[in-house]
């Protein structure tokens, strides 16, 4: 497994030209899910020079035994 240490001052996440970003909502968090979860499957990671780009699927979830 590779880790990637990134530092958010300087590095900031964004959609990359010709990529798109969706989320498709199904219920809704509320504020008695005390717990979100985020599920991340990476599917493609790469690195051009000092740029960093990687690819994923995910979901979020608002409870125990939402996914």
């Amino acid at each position: 497994m590779t880790t990637f240490s990134i530092d958010p001052a300087t590095h900031a996440p964004m959609v990359t030209s010709g990529q798109s970003h969706e989320w498709i909502y199904r219920g809704q968090i509320i504020p008695s899910n005390r717990v979100i979860t985020l599920h991340t499957h990476i599917r493609e990671v790469s690195q051009t020079g000092d740029t960093v780009a990687a690819t994923a699927d995910g979901a979020v979830c608002g409870g125990a035994g939402d996914l």
